[in-house]
């Protein structure tokens, strides 16, 4: 039997097949995923190899893993590296741990700018993509605060893809969407706390004289309505701070307060062993930013303080507010740095309006102790000598029976913090 031949036709069809699949894996290169060095990338030598922006330190308070991690301290705030030798065309994998409310992303690769991250309270991985641009080679990574408390990133990784040749249409980088904060309910959640004990304006138990103290774990999940809680107004959320003027305080002072006291990093007991203590002359340079606003006065002694440096024995100097209207309703008020005694040392405000948003700024080094407010540089210096030193910050109202006779035990000072940083570096 003959056999059955085929047609010229078919012949073309396959060896227009055969054709068109030999272009089409022509125009891909397959590339074995590989490790890409980051400089760093636990930060575990400090900051080398990183470049800061804005508000941000190492941290060795919290990490993922090592001693240390970097931690973003207000919003906007973080640290970037240029990766080099990168291959032009190719999809990278960046991967990085964080804690609290931030991003990770990548730019200056040929695309868009890719973010992906969250507001988390444990250590979480997040994992962001990216493609180099036809002639790119290096990138840009970075970390970046979102949120007015602190956040912690750690354990950076960047992994190469496939590559392919470029081809006529280009396909676009998509920008993940960051996972939606979630809404604060604990102080906690708007101002890291880990390294603060609290003294409230009420007993630590029934009948008692003494005012509560919270400290860690505890503080961690703790909140009391109107003393220490969440607030959230047009500027944000803070944490508020009250006190009332017939509350009970603590053996060294008549007057009450709802106030942080700095304590060592992760400390275990509330033991003097874990009491933060620093030098004016220690050779380090010691910080505390504030932002916060002041949204009510007592009446008859209208004052209250909102951030200081304490020594072993007294206030070494303080931000106090003093209302403008003594036996009467304050709407506004002055705003003074103290020197030891002397409580109006230098005058920061003089007609502060309640309820407005203001940041204060103390750098401590070499004996000297300088200034800032809103931003800006205070032509006032304190030259100090002391030791002992630690940081307070909340509500400490200047208010009791025998300064302030015949004001009511519920009349209170109140002030709300949003933010805050502290270093000893």
């Amino acid at each position: 039997m003959r056999k059955k031949m085929l047609k010229p036709i078919h012949y073309l069809v396959m060896l227009s097949l055969l054709l068109s699949t030999a272009l089409i894996f022509s125009n891909v290169t397959s590339v074995t995923a590989a490790s890409i060095a980051i400089t760093n990338p636990g930060f575990e030598s400090d900051a080398t190899g990183w470049t800061k922006v804005g508000s941000a330190a190492i941290s060795t308070s919290d990490h993922h893993s090592g001693t240390r991690s970097a931690k973003s301290t207000a919003n906007g705030g973080g640290y970037t590296q240029t990766i080099s030798g990168l291959t032009a065309n190719t999809d990278y994998t960046l991967k990085a741990w964080i804690l609290g409310q931030g991003v990770i992303g990548a730019n200056t690769f040929g695309g868009s700018e890719v973010t992906v991250g969250g507001n988390t309270s444990t250590w979480t991985q997040f994992t962001v993509n990216f493609t180099t641009g036809a002639t790119n080679t290096s990138a840009v990574i970075f970390t970046r605060s979102t949120g007015s408390s602190d956040v912690r990133f750690d354990d950076f990784t960047l992994d190469s893809g496939t590559s392919s040749t470029p081809t006529p249409t280009a396909t676009p980088t998509t920008t993940p969407t960051p996972t939606p904060p979630t809404t604060p309910t604990l102080p906690s959640d708007v101002l890291y706390l880990k390294n603060w004990k609290i003294t409230l304006p009420i007993p630590k138990q029934s009948g008692s004289t003494s005012p509560l103290e919270v400290l860690q774990p505890a503080l961690n999940t703790y909140s009391i309505d109107p003393w220490f809680k969440v607030v959230h107004d047009a500027d944000g959320y803070a944490v508020q701070f009250r006190a009332n003027h017939g509350a009970v305080s603590t053996s060294g002072s008549s007057n009450p307060r709802s106030e942080l006291r700095e304590m060592k990093d992760n400390y275990t007991t509330g033991d003097s062993s874990n009491l933060m203590s620093w030098g004016s002359n220690d050779g380090k340079t010691h910080t505390m930013y504030i932002k916060q606003k002041v949204t009510h006065l007592t009446t008859v002694k209208p004052q209250t303080v909102v951030g200081q440096i304490h020594d072993a024995d007294d206030d070494v100097t303080v931000f106090r507010v003093e209302g403008n209207n003594p036996g009467g309703v304050s709407t506004t008020a002055k705003i003074y740095i103290t020197d030891g005694n002397n409580t109006h040392g230098y005058l920061l405000d003089s007609n502060y309006t309640l309820g407005t948003l203001f940041t204060v700024k103390i750098i401590v080094a070499n004996g000297v102790i300088s200034y800032e407010y809103n931003g800006q540089t205070v032509p006032y210096t304190q030259t100090k000598n002391v030791t002992g030193c630690f940081f307070k910050i909340g509500n400490y109202t200047q208010s009791n029976d025998s300064t302030a006779p015949g004001e009511s035990p519920d009349a209170y000072a109140e002030n709300w913090v949003y933010d805050y940083s502290v270093t000893h570096q």
